[in-house]
């Protein structure tokens, strides 16, 4: 990795890190630019997972405070998260790189179209309970 690779690696962190501070998605921008550094598919994206890390355990402990009544839900998604997470590593781990390198574009646009419809989604999902609930 060059110098001029390595500036976009650390700004595409230091704006990931930001990103997902406030909203989340910081992934979307990371990963690409450490795919644009040259690096394999399989290795940019648990580089941009562990790196990012720690941004989300930051970001828990600033807002511990708005996060102490959610308990709950963290029980209720908690495991479904883990089991996901971990079946996601196995197939990650178990395909071809060739294979997980031409999905990736499609992966990405996924995330940022559901990143994007979040608002909307969780709307339709209010209206649900609440037509459910009466």
């Amino acid at each position: 990795m060059g110098p001029a690779d390595g500036l976009l690696a650390a700004g595409a962190g230091l704006l990931a890190g930001a990103v997902n501070a406030i909203a989340g998605g910081g992934t979307l921008i990371a990963f690409p630019a450490l795919l644009t550094t040259g690096m394999p598919a399989l290795t940019a994206n648990i580089t941009s997972s562990v790196g990012l890390l720690t941004g989300y355990a930051g970001g828990a402990l600033g807002y511990r405070r708005e996060l102490a009544d959610q308990l709950d839900r963290l029980r209720a998604l908690g495991p479904p998260a883990v089991l996901g997470g971990l079946v996601g590593a196995v197939v990650l781990l178990a395909t071809p790189s060739d294979s997980f390198r031409a999905l990736v574009p499609y992966l990405v646009l996924v995330s940022c179209l559901l990143l994007a419809a979040q608002t909307r989604l969780a709307a339709l999902v209010a209206r649900r309970r609440a037509a459910a609930a009466s």
